[in-house]
């Protein structure tokens, strides 16, 4: 009777230990560092030119260079702090090629730049929305086809909006809003132009 007893009350004790691991409340913090890829496709920005444009056929059109314009790719790396289940923060850091070009047989027209952002952001049920800072290096306009001359402009900054939707935890669709001006100098004359403009963003996170 007494072995039956005690082992009763042992198993008593023993009880509130076992459902407290089991019932205890999971960590869910967390801390994630890793890179990314991606795109984005813009529009938007002054123009800051027109050519004529023959196209095998006979056909024949307008087409421009504007500053916001037309294809970004980039890479990064990104810091995510996942604080509750459905809201993490982090930022992320991205340097990139940025690129709107006309061609033709007779030489290019581009307008190239380069990119580099860093961007916090909040996470919240699989919506990001960042908020950060971009600085576009080594702006130039190049026109090897019918002026043959290229031209400069200064480093620029600007602020840049990301608002993205995240598929499978990996797969980043969004759109892009950036603020910024491009100021050309050449033979003492002074240019500004609007850079401004806004991108369908898709991007990787390893």
């Amino acid at each position: 009777m007494k072995q039956v007893l005690t082992s009763t009350l042992l198993l008593a004790a023993l009880t509130p230990c076992v459902f407290a691991d089991e019932t205890g409340t999971p960590e869910t913090s967390a801390h994630h560092v890793s890179g990314l890829i991606g795109g984005a496709f813009t529009f938007g920005g002054d123009k800051l030119a027109e050519y004529r444009v023959e196209y095998s056929g006979g056909d024949d059109g307008n087409e421009d260079i504007k500053a916001g314009e037309q294809f970004y790719l980039y890479g990064g790396a990104y810091y995510r702090y996942t604080s509750a289940p459905n809201l993490a923060y982090g930022a992320q850091v991205n340097f990139g090629w940025f690129n709107n070009s006309i061609s033709g047989d007779d030489g290019d027209v581009s307008l190239t730049r380069y990119p580099l952002e860093l961007i916090p952001y909040v996470e919240f049920h699989k919506f990001r929305f960042g908020l950060g800072l971009t600085r576009h290096m080594n702006i130039e306009f190049e026109d090897d086809a019918v002026l043959n001359f290229s031209v400069d402009a200064k480093d620029a900054n600007g602020t840049v909006i990301l608002l993205e939707y995240l598929f499978a935890e990996h797969l980043a669709l969004g759109l892009r809003i950036v603020d910024i001006d491009y100021e050309f100098e050449e033979g003492g004359y002074t240019a500004t132009f609007d850079a401004g403009h806004t991108g369908i963003s898709a991007a990787y996170l390893f």
